[in-house]
């Protein structure tokens, strides 16, 4: 069994190489956690990293925004959005 330090390194570790990324990226030792400390490191990840609703890529809940529809989105995502709207209603 995992230390609660080696968790939380796990999961600060987990939390920075997937923010920005496609796939999550699970920190160095991961696969050697028992699957209920997996559960438990992958619930504390996604507290802080969840995906763009449109492109799929994750991010850091601090880094998507929400747009006039209701979904989270990447910046980049967010801006295209928003230009289509705005094309839209023109």
């Amino acid at each position: 069994m995992a230390t609660q330090e080696e968790l939380e390194r796990i999961i600060q570790e987990s939390i920075g190489s997937s923010d920005g990324s496609f796939y999550m990226e699970w920190g160095e030792g991961y696969d050697n956690l028992t699957l209920d400390e997996q559960r438990f490191v992958e619930d504390k990840v996604y507290e802080v990293i969840s995906n763009c609703d449109c492109c799929g890529w994750h991010f850091n809940y601090e880094n998507l925004e929400s747009v006039s529809n209701g979904e989270e989105m990447c910046w980049n995502c967010a801006a295209n959005y928003e230009e289509e709207d705005e094309r839209d209603e023109d």
